[in-house]
């Protein structure tokens, strides 16, 4: 059961205080990536612009606040990166600079810009404490969910940083975790071909290929047997039995 009234309280300066998170799933970049990469994406692709004309024209809303979690010296968003990644850009419009005439643009109608720029967030007291609170949002039925694939991806991290499946079940009594890994390694298998079309090959790796419809078809015994994938529920294991020339000739096949 999660408890967030003894996480300590801080009010900080979004700018100078806090940092986006590299390793947030949500966004499929390369680990590591500088955080001018993270709110170019965040703008680009998660509707960073719309939420700085909201908080421009109807304030910041407070009944949520971001979550942070301490690693080394810095204080990571862990919850809430679209939101501080807005409230960056209210403050230095360059920050994103394909959207920055009109981040000015809706800017102008603060009065003062700088009372947005100091926040209250609340410290999660651990990683294992972040995670179980992220999984509850956002892959349970508290607020809309992500996409089936950043889902998938959610679990699939935390057992590329070491966790076992019965452990992550374990921590998450509540979630169909099992499911989850099993999505997630399927994808990666079809993603892992070296198709012959490179459309192809990105439509399949894009983040909004349709895992869902993919999640259907090996609901299947008879898809399974026919790309000759071998799942295992209780382990949530995927195993590939086809060579993998043969398998890449019917994933190829499958998507033309």
């Amino acid at each position: 059961m999660i408890d967030m009234s003894a996480w300590e309280e801080l009010v900080v300066d979004v700018v100078d205080d806090l940092h986006l998170d590299p390793k947030n799933v949500r966004l499929e970049l390369p680990e590591g990536v500088p955080e001018a990469d993270i709110i170019h994406d965040l703008f680009s692709n998660e509707k960073a612009l719309a939420l700085v004309e909201s908080i421009v024209k109807v304030g910041l809303l407070t009944h949520e606040v971001p979550i942070v979690l301490r690693r080394g010296k810095q204080l990571i968003v862990v919850e809430g990166n679209r939101r501080v990644a807005a409230l960056k850009a209210i403050q230095n419009p360059y920050l994103a600079p394909d959207h920055q005439a009109r981040i000015t643009k809706f800017t102008q109608e603060l009065p003062r810009r700088e009372q947005l720029r100091k926040i209250t967030v609340k410290r999660a007291p651990s990683q294992d404490d972040a995670d179980q609170l992220i999984a509850a949002l956002h892959t349970g039925n508290q607020r809309v969910a992500w996409s089936p694939t950043r889902q998938a991806a959610f679990f699939q991290a935390q057992i590329d940083a070491g966790k076992t499946p019965e452990q992550l079940i374990a921590q998450y009594p509540t979630v169909d975790v099992t499911k989850f890994i099993i999505r997630s390694r399927i994808l990666d298998l079809f993603r892992s071909v070296d198709y012959a079309d490179p459309q192809l090959k990105d439509y399949v790796c894009n983040r909004s290929f349709p895992v869902s419809t993919l999640a259907r078809l090996y609901d299947y015994d008879k898809f399974l047997q026919l790309v000759q994938i071998e799942v295992d529920d209780e382990k949530a294991s995927v195993t590939l039995r086809a060579r993998r020339g043969q398998f890449a000739k019917i994933a190829e096949k499958n998507y033309q």
